[in-house]
């Protein structure tokens, strides 16, 4: 927190503050002393003074005769002749015969006078008589013929707080204080103007809090910062910059030769090299000085002025900021990145070709085509298989050269700068080379191929080239139906089952049925599309395309014939072998198609399911699935069609929200065996009429007639597949019951 006060003001706050402290302190000790003075100066002045009057023969012949007017008469005398404030008289009772204060004659003394009777002189500081703060004196007014007391006088001093402080001085304590006060006020302003000058007007706590912000700044920073005077000093430097130069714990830290030597001329050049074993990249940039060089600056010239001509200079012409970054966790980093890369790239790669194969098993399963589900698993063992022992063979052959390597690396021989081990594999088109050493980094030969067998990879080379060939041999040897049609330029088939349907202007597409275009590079896969159509009515197929440019004949050759696309319907897959599904569609939507589109893939990525919603595909089936997840969708596709057909109106939102749910909604789950649709009606009825009640399956059973166990089952297959929600019911004796409350639709 920024305090507002400067520190001169804070200084001159303090300084005041105390000397008033001071000053008081002394004013209230030379008081109390100069009270206790005055004090006893005044209790002997009036002891003795009250002794003398007492022993006047005036008074005593008075009050032996009694004689009360001749006591008052002489009362003003004995004042001025005893020198005290005031005087009176008494009786030995305590009675007063004559006072400085005639209204009180008759007056009982207030205090008993038998001390002073004995005979004993009493001296007494009063505080609350008439006379205020004062000194009196009691002495006994003794008969001296027969030794008898006649009376008591009484006499007192005022003492006066002025004459007091007047005599403790404090008008010149307060004089001096004052005075010490103004010297320090003028001592705080030129410290103040000094330090405002210095600091660039900023208070300790934003010197503070600025040099930690940058103190945490630089140390935060994974690159180094050297700061460099003119004559090549370390003025400033972090963590990092220790760190990489060797500085930690170290001295004063000095910058290596190599590096000095190494610097770019330049303004914000770079330069590279290594040190300490490290390869560094190092940036230079001249420091400027803020308020001179930089009219933006955040600190005013005039302000930079009065700090220069206190010796506070801002960086001097020729300093300059280093900054070091390490391009060997860089390089690092870049490799793992792209190892990391390629292996999720690979491993996305191996899942997609992996559920292609399971899709087409899956097709080939429920077609009854068994012997060809069997030879397309097989062939894929085998691969793998085979994969497997050229991996193996090329890791053994690696491991080996390692293993020499490293043996010849650990000869005692070597220094530790010599001690290297660079192993490296290529594949190109004259075969695969393997090679390592004892050498300095990028220094190996290319010397001729070693001994690795490259049969091993020729043979899985070979296998991968007929993988497809193989799957759809084993597919005529099942008793797979090869379609028939003709090829494209690139060698993909190109089925036609019979001649397209001219869509009928202006009518009803339901009246005819959906022509589809299937996109699928895998024959296996494709066919078994073309067997599903086959099953489902209101749909048969207009062209079968292996590739992207198979897919854009058949659309370009309806489009050039009659204007017209000649498939109502695309089954689309995404990965093609030459391009992505989504940019066929996407020309298709540019080019005026509104129909139908069914993404069938294996591709789960985010971004590709985003673009195919914004490119309005209408269902999208992630492989493997079976014909009952096919023909659903597509009959999805088709009720939601004829609710579209025609050129009428919706009756509100209830029919808009029914066509997009019917294009989604799926077939509803089949019942276990053993429940009939009329009960599973009942329980629905009955947990839907009120969802917030819950009922347990004693309670349902209970309700409709059927056993507690039955009721059971059919809440378990409500709850399998969502329609109720089941929680524990606690507060009973024994276990907690399950009950059930809705959670699902009627």
């Amino acid at each position: 927190m920024r305090h507002p006060w400067s520190i001169a003001r804070r200084i001159a706050v303090v300084h005041v503050a105390l000397v008033a402290a001071i000053a008081l302190f002394s004013v209230w000790s030379a008081y109390l002393q100069a009270r206790e003075v005055a004090q006893r100066v005044e209790e002997r002045h009036v002891q003795g003074v009250t002794t003398l009057v007492a022993r006047d023969p005036a008074l005593v012949s008075a009050l032996r005769a009694g004689d009360a007017p001749a006591l008052q008469a002489g009362i003003d005398g004995w004042i001025a002749e005893a020198q005290v404030s005031w005087l009176t008289v008494m009786d030995p009772d305590g009675m007063r015969l004559a006072s400085w204060r005639p209204e009180q004659v008759g007056v009982r003394y207030p205090r008993p006078v038998d001390a002073v009777v004995a005979g004993d002189t009493v001296v007494e500081l009063s505080s609350t008589g008439a006379a205020g703060r004062s000194v009196r004196a009691l002495a006994p007014v003794v008969d001296p013929e027969d030794g008898t007391v006649l009376g008591v006088v009484t006499t007192g001093v005022q003492i006066s707080d002025v004459a007091i402080m007047a005599q403790a001085q404090i008008p010149g304590i307060l004089l001096g204080s004052a005075a010490v006060a103004a010297v320090g006020l003028l001592v705080a302003w030129l410290v103040g103007r000094y330090l405002n000058r210095v600091t660039l007007g900023r208070g300790p706590e934003q010197i503070a809090e600025q040099f930690l912000l940058a103190e945490t700044a630089m140390d935060s920073l994974e690159a180094g910062v050297v700061v460099l005077a003119p004559d090549g000093r370390v003025r400033l430097h972090n963590d990092a910059a220790a760190r990489l130069l060797g500085w930690e714990g170290a001295g004063e830290p000095r910058l290596p030769t190599e590096l000095s030597a190494a610097l770019p001329g330049a303004v914000g050049g770079e330069a590279s090299l290594a040190v300490g074993g490290r390869v560094l990249v190092v940036q230079e940039r001249v420091v400027r000085a803020p308020g001179r060089s930089d009219p933006g600056g955040s600190v005013p010239p005039t302000a930079l002025a009065a700090a220069a001509r206190e010796g506070v200079t801002t960086a001097p012409a020729g300093s300059r900021v280093l900054v070091l970054h390490d391009r060997t966790d860089l390089q690092r980093l870049g490799d793992e990145l792209t190892v990391a890369h390629t292996l999720t790239t690979a491993l996305r790669a191996q899942t997609h070709e992996h559920a292609n194969q399971l899709h087409t098993a899956l097709a080939l399963v429920e077609s009854g085509r068994l012997e060809a589900a069997r030879a397309v698993l097989s062939r894929r063992a085998a691969d793998e298989e085979a994969s497997d022992d050229v991996l193996a063979a090329l890791l053994t052959a690696l491991g080996n050269l390692v293993d020499n390597a490293l043996d010849a690396a650990a000869a005692p021989d070597l220094s530790a700068a010599d001690r290297w081990v660079d192993v490296e594999v290529v594949s190109d088109a004259a075969g695969l080379l393997v090679q390592g050493g004892r050498r300095r980094p990028r220094t190996l030969r290319r010397g001729p191929r070693p001994t690795l067998r490259p049969g091993l990879v020729d043979e899985a080379r070979r296998r991968r080239r007929t993988r497809h060939g193989a799957v759809a041999d084993a597919a005529d040897r099942g008793g797979g139906r090869r379609g028939r049609g003709r090829r494209d330029r690139l060698g993909h088939r190109v089925h036609r089952r019979g001649a397209p349907h001219p869509p009928t202007p202006g009518g009803d597409m339901t009246a005819r049925p959906y022509r589809v275009l299937v996109v699928e590079d895998e024959q296996l896969t494709a066919e078994t599309y073309v067997a599903h159509l086959d099953r489902l009515p209101g749909f048969e197929v207009a062209a079968v395309a292996g590739s992207l440019l198979a897919a854009r004949q058949v659309a370009a050759a309806g489009l050039h014939a009659n204007g017209r696309f000649p498939f109502d319907v695309v089954l689309l897959d995404m990965n093609l072998p030459d391009g992505h599904g989504l940019d066929f569609l996407r020309q298709l939507r540019a080019a005026g198609f509104h129909g139908g589109v069914l993404a069938l893939t294996a591709a789960t990525d985010l971004p590709v399911v985003r673009r195919a919603v914004a490119y309005g595909v209408t269902q999208y089936l992630v492989k493997p699935f079976g014909f009952d997840e096919f023909a659903d969708r597509l009959g999805g596709f088709r009720a939601a069609s004829a609710m579209l057909a025609g050129d009428g109106a919706l009756d509100g939102q209830e029919q808009v929200d029914a066509v997009f749910r019917v294009s989604r909604e799926r077939r509803a789950e089949a019942l276990p065996k053993g429940l009939t649709e009329g009960t599973l009606r009942e329980v629905v009825e009955l947990l839907g009429a009120d969802p917030e009640t819950a009922l347990s399956a004693a309670e349902v059973g209970e309700r409709l007639g059927i056993s507690r166990v039955t009721a059971r089952r059919y809440l378990e297959h409500l709850e399998r597949i969502r329609r109720v929600r089941r929680s524990a019911r606690h507060g009973g004796r024994g276990r907690p019951e399950q009950e059930y409350r809705w959670a699902g639709r009627t």
